[in-house]
């Protein structure tokens, strides 16, 4: 994309007059700043990055946003939403008491953003933001991202505005020819047997006293 001119305008005094001289300027943008930390330290989140128009009438984005993953998050780590909720478990209600705050499902479309929270318990919401924290999930069943406050499209392959989906087999971006036609009866097989750790002698088999 080519640059852009816009026109600065000078005043010049000649001869007691006014005269108007017009010069022609290029836009210019600073390079991109390093980019901002992820937004959660486990699972997926979004990191920002912000250039600076120095001069001119700029063209184009002043930020930009890319998902990011630092790790996994450990096994029972609550959902990023319910610990924004959670956040305010410890504030007094205007009727002078304190709730526990849990997520609304199923929002709708132009409020799944806002962090709209129920007193646990109670059919009382609350919208404690406007806006839950850049890269919490759109809702609990999809990878969709907020970002600003919007519900931002996300592919399987868990980039930003990815067009990228699952095929009938399950595979990022596949073309349905992995999958494979299974022909047979299907059997559930029993419950293994357990084995109750006090239901034995420390020198005897699990074998021998094992109980289902």
């Amino acid at each position: 994309m080519g640059l852009q001119m816009f026109v600065q305008v000078r005043l010049v005094v000649w001869f007691g007059g006014l005269l108007l001289v017009a010069s022609a300027v290029s836009p210019l943008w600073s390079g991109w700043e390093e980019w901002t930390n992820c937004s959660r330290q486990c699972d997926w989140g979004v990191s920002l990055q912000k250039r600076r128009c120095l001069r001119g009438a700029c063209q184009g984005p002043e930020k930009r946003y890319r998902t990011c993953k630092i790790t996994d998050c450990p096994p029972g780590t609550p959902d990023f939403r319910v610990l924004q909720c959670a956040l305010s478990n410890n504030e007094s209600h205007t009727d002078g008491k304190m709730y526990d705050w849990i997520p609304v499902e199923d929002l709708p479309l132009d409020q799944r953003c806002t962090l709209t929270c129920r007193a646990r318990g109670t059919d009382m919401t609350k919208v404690l933001s406007p806006k839950v924290l850049d890269g919490t999930t759109c809702a609990a069943d999809s990878i969709d991202m907020c970002i600003l406050g919007r519900c931002e499209p996300v592919g399987c392959d868990h980039q930003l505005n990815s067009t990228a989906m699952l095929d009938r087999c399950g595979v990022c971006n596949g073309d349905n020819s992995t999958c494979r036609l299974m022909k047979g009866n299907r059997h559930t097989l029993p419950s293994p047997t357990v084995c109750s750790r006090c239901a034995y002698p420390r020198n005897r088999s699990c074998g021998d006293t094992c109980i289902s």
